[in-house]
């Protein structure tokens, strides 16, 4: 697939993407979603669904191709088109972005470890009766470190799982200290660490798409939301839950580069959440959720439809036996350049163009003629606007450069 391709698809899938995002986030506040939970099931679901686009909607094929016919241009005075495309350059600052997140986050695996590897061992400082009820009420284990690398506590690890807990851990009384273990605890237990990295990776492959960078944060909280309830909802305890969380409320979190590894602390609105009481039934949760996935699934049908992503399918399709051509509504007709005009240079360009559905034209290229008339065809092309048409087209044009004989050096 050519760069200008893959760059229209990936400006088509970025505006599917953003349009699923958006009607998902205005439905949670319409239909007043609040448990965490379900939020977190939705902001999962809704980045599924974004990732999986590509895969759900059928391609469409390339588009079909017609003459365009010759067009005579005059060595006469006329308006200059500003040349734009630079797909090539767009599509690999595009990937170079890819590239620096993915050795971000591998900057990150490798500052973990060497955190790791300097921490102390925190079982024998931390109370044995937190320790246990704790690992008790989350029924999971991990090996537990403190560090003065962090300010709030994280944990990472699938296999192995690791608690790193900040100094100030130890200041906290006995009970505080298990509700800090009961969260970590309870993280490794739901199995979020890999869950965690699979997201980074997915925001990584579309970092420039700020509607993933947003579900990503909104996963992030949601999750934090999730282990706060089954805590609270364990010990029954809220008050000292929220005082434990206030602890760590003036902390500047994970310094990068594996701040991207681990949800920031996001304390406010875990307090306003644990503040707030959740009054929808599962029965009406469950009807909002089934009732939002329809609406999502409705307008990225929609988007899908609109702007469909396309297949190089090996070159352009012939168009059907009997199909009416697109005609011209708005024509510029090109400039003869001033240097060729001098120079005494004439002859055909051959230009291969595409034309969208809406009648713009999108893509240019020259594929044949004088190399100092090309650019000149083809600013003038790029302005032309053709009546619209079911699908997009493949046009070739020539544009024929003759010089007006009293005008030639030669005669």
């Amino acid at each position: 697939m050519t760069a200008p391709a893959l760059l229209a698809n990936l400006i088509a899938y970025s505006i599917q993407v953003m349009v699923v995002v958006a009607v998902g986030a205005a439905l949670v506040r319409v239909t007043r979603l609040r448990a965490p939970s379900a939020l977190l099931a939705w902001w999962r679901l809704l980045l599924l669904a974004s990732v999986v686009l590509p895969l759900l909607q059928p391609w469409a094929g390339p588009p079909v191709r017609m003459s365009g016919g010759t067009i005579d241009a005059t060595d006469g005075a006329g308006s200059q088109a500003v040349v734009v495309p630079w797909a090539g350059a767009i599509v690999f600052a595009l990937a170079a972005g890819v590239a620096l997140r993915l050795m971000r986050l591998v900057r990150g695996l490798a500052r973990l470890r060497r955190w790791r590897q300097g921490a102390a061992a925190a079982e024998d400082r931390l109370d044995a009766a937190a320790i246990a009820g704790a690992e008790g009420d989350a029924g999971a284990k991990a090996r537990l470190c403190l560090t003065h690398e962090i300010d709030v506590p994280a944990t990472y690890g699938t296999w192995r799982p690791i608690v790193l807990l900040p100094q100030r851990t130890l200041s906290l009384p006995p009970a505080s200290q298990c509700d800090v273990l009961r969260h970590e605890l309870r993280h490794v237990r739901r199995g979020d660490w890999s869950r965690a990295l699979a997201e980074e990776l997915i925001a990584a492959l579309l970092w420039f798409h700020p509607a993933v960078a947003w579900l990503r944060s909104r996963i992030r909280l949601a999750r934090e939301l999730v282990v706060d309830a089954e805590v609270v909802a364990r010990t029954g305890e809220r008050r000292r839950y929220l005082e434990t969380l206030l602890a760590f409320a003036q902390a500047d979190g994970v310094p990068p580069p594996a701040a991207a590894l681990f949800s920031p602390p996001h304390l406010e609105s875990r307090v306003d959440a644990l503040m707030k009481e959740d009054t929808m039934t599962r029965a009406r949760t469950w009807a909002a959720l089934a009732a939002s996935a329809a609406a999502v699934a409705l307008a990225g049908a929609t988007v899908v439809a609109a702007l469909p992503l396309r297949s190089s399918g090996g070159g352009a399709a012939a168009a059907p036996k009997g199909a009416r051509e697109r005609k011209v509504v708005q024509k510029v007709q090109p400039t003869y350049p001033a240097e060729a005009k001098k120079a005494g240079i004439e002859g055909n360009v051959v230009l291969d163009v595409l034309i969208t559905a809406a009648g713009d034209v999108s893509d240019v290229k020259a594929v044949k003629g004088p190399e100092e008339l090309r650019e000149s065809a083809a600013a003038a092309v790029r302005q032309w606007k053709y009546e619209a048409g079911p699908a997009d087209t493949r046009a070739t044009l020539t544009i024929r450069y003759l010089l007006d004989k009293k005008d030639d050096p030669e005669r």
